[in-house]
């Protein structure tokens, strides 16, 4: 006790005040016989004094800094450097292996449960909190729900056996998150987290799926040649998240002459949407058809048609033939007012002038100018030409 009030004299402290119920009284025993260790060299947070009042737990812990989720957030989710991650990594490491030789499993490792001591005075050192959830590592079941749902690991979602690994999986998690600045699988649902899962590490042996507790609910068998396997209930958006992995894969081909063409793009599944057949109904299909129903591509004959440059065959065809074609088209009167038109146009072909083709098969006219005939002089700024003899406007 004199220790405690030679701390309280030169220490800030913090308070957490629990209902007296089983995970108080749970969480004040952890704390017990984490004190066999020394906590400033095992990375976790030291335990001042405890008390009651009325119907609460108070625990009296050392005050540190912030969680490291609160210190993501506070830098807009920026991601840590590898020298400052590879700090935390190796002091939770060692916090990991205490927790081992105690025979203790922490169960509930997030960056909400990794703080900083003192950001300013000791950057990036930090301990574990919060033994509220802590087990006994001969008292994990098989089934037992324990994790944050982006923290757990794959034995507690299948119903495999547990043990102290589980602490090793979310610290991989946390990792991953202060490197990336987002959560590494960061599904809708639980199956939605195991896709991402499956489809970040690939799917594991057959023998460990058979002898999950759980297996059925995200697995299933097939037969294929005489051999049975459990495969992935896979839904329509994991589904499509792979098919656009494969198809940027295709495009990002080191060697350009293995690199996908545009022609072989759009006939990818990706595109194409052949891969959810199975899921018409689903409303994730539902809404990517009715988006992708204006850019439908066209028949193959209307794409084949090309816009075929003008000929001199057009010559034979006679004036009156094609007011003819223009009387039934327009009417009369339109077919009058194009006769001046077209006799251009025979006289343009008569002379044969030079021409060329534009990208679009359209054909460019250049059409010389009639130099017998003298050129007008512009109009002067001021208005009307003036007469060269008399100066006035004429």
């Amino acid at each position: 006790m004199e220790n405690t009030a030679t701390y309280l004299e030169k220490q800030s402290l913090a308070l957490k005040v629990i209902k007296i119920n089983k995970y108080g009284q749970k969480e004040y025993k952890n704390m017990l016989q984490l004190q066999q260790v020394n906590p400033d060299h095992c990375n976790l947070v030291r335990l001042i004094e405890h008390f009651q009042i009325k119907n609460a737990h108070c625990l009296v812990y050392e005050k540190l800094d912030q969680s490291m989720s609160d210190f993501m957030r506070a830098n807009k989710l920026r991601r840590l450097q590898l020298s400052e991650i590879r700090a935390i990594a190796q002091q939770m490491l060692v916090s990991l292996q205490t927790l081992e030789s105690l025979k203790i499993v922490h169960s509930d490792i997030k960056p909400d449960n990794i703080m900083l001591v003192n950001q300013k005075s000791h950057p990036f050192k930090v301990k574990l909190i919060d033994f509220g959830l802590a087990l006994k590592k001969s008292k994990m079941r098989t089934g037992l729900n324990l994790q944050n749902e982006r923290y757990r690991a794959f034995e507690v979602i299948m119903g495999l056996p547990l043990d102290g690994g589980v602490d090793m999986w979310g610290l991989a998690c946390c990792l991953a998150y202060f490197y990336i600045g987002k959560h590494l699988f960061d599904g809708d649902n639980i199956r939605d987290h195991l896709g991402k899962l499956l489809s970040f590490m690939g799917e594991p042996d057959d023998d460990l799926i058979q002898s999950a507790f759980f297996k059925e609910k995200f697995f299933k068998k097939l037969e294929t040649d005489s051999r049975k396997t459990w495969v992935f209930k896979q839904n329509s958006g994991l589904i499509s998240s792979k098919k656009f992995i494969s198809l940027l894969k295709e495009m990002l081909q080191m060697d350009k002459e293995k690199r996908i063409k545009p022609s072989e793009a759009l006939n990818h599944n990706f595109i194409t949407m052949n891969h959810l057949s199975e899921f018409r109904k689903t409303t994730y299909v539902r809404k990517a058809e009715k988006i992708m129903d204006p850019f439908k591509p066209q028949s193959k004959e209307v794409s084949s048609l090309k816009r075929s440059p003008l000929s001199y065959t057009d010559k034979t065809r006679s004036s009156d033939e094609k007011l003819h074609s223009l009387d039934k088209s327009c009417g009369t009167n339109e077919a009058n007012s194009r006769k001046s038109y077209i006799a251009l146009s025979e006289s343009v072909l008569d002379k044969k002038p030079s021409s060329s083709f534009l990208c679009d098969g359209t054909q460019k006219v250049h059409l010389k100018r009639d130099c017998s005939r003298p050129r007008t002089p512009p109009p002067a700024r001021g208005g009307a030409p003036k007469s060269p003899r008399t100066g006035r406007v004429e």
